[in-house]
Order: C-alpha cells, then structure tokens, then sequence
C-alpha cells in the first residue's frame, strides 16, 4: 500500500491528488484512509459517508495552504547603474527596476508541527538560527563599485553590485506571498586615503561626499600631495569572489573602465 504511513505533507498532498482523480474511493485501502487521517487530526471511524470525510480532509489542506507558509532568508546579488550622487549602501534597490540573483537561501525551521492548521498564523514559531546564519554568510561578500563612461553621452556613471539578506515567505505551492524586509547590507563605505603615507583622512557612508571632500576640503602640501578614495572591505569579505555578473566592459563595449580608485592630485 503506497500510503499506509504518511508522516509528510508532501505525501498527504499526494494522496490528496490521487483520490481526488480516482475513479473510485475505494480503491484506497481502509489502512491508507487511517493514515491520513491520522496525520491531519481527525478520526476515521467516526465518518460513515465518504464524502465528509473527503471534505473534512480537504478542509485540513485548505488550512494547510492559508497558514502554514514558509520563511526563508535570502541572499541576494544585486547591480544597478547609479549617478555619483546615488553611490551608498543599498542604492541597487532603491531603483525602480531591478532584478536581484539568489545566491543563496536559509529556511527557517519550527518548533511546531509546520502542518497542522490549528496553530495560528499570528504565532512566529520560526527559529532565528536561519537568519544567523544568514547575516553570517552575507559576510563573506563585498560590495563594488566602478565607473565608466555612457556611450553617446559621455555622462559619468557608476555601476554597483551589492549583497543583501532579505526575508521572504513563501506559500504552501512554494511560491512567494510576501516579505521583503531587507535586514543587512554588505558595507558601502568610502574612505579617503592620502599620499604617500596612505592615511586615511576620513571615511563617508557615500561617494559623492567622499569626492568632495578629496576635491575641496584637504589642504595639499608637499607632505600630503594627492589623495585617492577606495571601497572599505569588511575584513570577513573574501577577496577576489567572483561575481556572477558580467565584465562591465563586455556589457557596453568599452575599456575604460575603473576600479574603485578616484585619486586627486596636487
């Protein structure tokens, strides 16, 4: 008998499917109505018309479907193509359009049976181990930014490429029902840096202030003649991680393409 032990959603559903389609409800064994009945809290000997019972047991996945979603935190890759002034931390999905890469994704787990209807959808019975460890592998990522120069126009433009873990639910189909709460970013910060004794003379949050302040407020001397701004790595961030973006030179054809250095000389 394929259903004399369902233990799982995924086989309550499956036994759902296939007596719904059957030709005939008893072609399902006495034991395999008592096993899904167990598992969705009802008894069967306590139904002589199979039609409630079908009902009752339709009702249970019904319920299932309208409480029971899912919660994971996603890691996502996200790129966008920003002027100097919209340069900081989260400014990829600060844009209208924009369409992020799962990398990676933590499903939370639950002290509660995740089945049975009766717990209610107000209760978080979720386990905040998932989003630990989400934060935990967000570290190893780093943002980037370079510049280059849109054809046509000539007009200064950054692209960016920055991680982020957002919280997502998802339905009893696996499909996404809502969330979208963004709890941590890879780190956007902007340091000035003098030369040749690479000081750092200040760190901005963005990159327009960064600029400004390399272009107009340092006083250059003979022991401080030029200045340069780099993107501040975490120290948890693996260098050279590939991206899975392409090269920005191959996306517009072009080779004068900058790292994120911008020096300003005496």
């Amino acid at each position: 008998m394929k259903y004399s032990n369902i233990i799982t959603l995924e086989q309550f559903k499956e036994f759902m499917k296939d007596v719904d389609s059957a030709d005939r409800w008893d072609d399902f064994e006495t034991e395999e109505w008592e096993s899904a009945c167990e598992f969705a809290g009802l008894n069967y000997h306590d139904y002589d018309d199979p039609d409630l019972l079908f009902y009752d047991l339709q009702k249970v996945l019904e319920n299932c479907r309208k409480y029971r979603n899912s919660k994971r935190y996603n890691l996502y890759e996200n790129s966008g193509e920003v002027t100097l002034e919209k340069v900081h931390e989260g400014c990829t999905v600060d844009m209208v359009e924009y369409d992020p890469v799962l990398i990676k994704s933590f499903e939370v787990s639950s002290d509660e049976d995740p089945y049975l209807f009766e717990v209610s959808p107000d209760e978080d019975p979720y386990d905040a181990s998932a989003k630990e460890e989400a934060l935990d592998e967000l570290k190893k990522y780093s943002s980037s930014v370079r510049e280059f120069r849109e054809h046509g126009t000539n007009k200064r433009l950054f692209d960016v490429t920055e991680y982020y873990i957002e919280e997502d639910y998802y339905d009893f189909d696996g499909e996404w029902c809502g969330g979208g709460d963004i709890w941590d970013f890879t780190p956007m910060k902007f340091e000035v840096i003098s030369e040749p004794n690479k000081e750092v003379l200040a760190v901005f949050d963005n990159l327009a202030d960064a600029e400004h302040f390399m272009n107009y407020e340092i006083d250059y001397n003979d022991d401080l003649q030029n200045a340069r701004i780099e993107l501040q790595e975490t120290i948890e961030a693996e260098k050279d991680k590939p991206s899975l973006n392409t090269d920005i030179s191959d996306r517009y054809g072009q080779e004068d393409v900058n790292e994120m250095t911008f020096h300003h000389h005496k």
